[in-house]
């Protein structure tokens, strides 16, 4: 495999584990909304 090769499968890996962190963190934690990333909060959500 070829430096370039190597480095694309770098970076897929990385996506890869990425996307599985974020759905690890849905899944164990969904009181922790998108929402509340982008500044927005709902004032009917109670566990604000």
């Amino acid at each position: 495999m070829d430096e370039d090769g190597l480095l694309a499968l770098g970076v897929f890996a990385s996506v890869v584990a990425c996307t599985i962190a974020i759905v690890i963190g849905a899944v164990v934690c969904p009181q922790t909304r998108p929402r509340r990333v982008s500044g927005y909060i709902d004032e009917d959500d109670p566990l604000v």
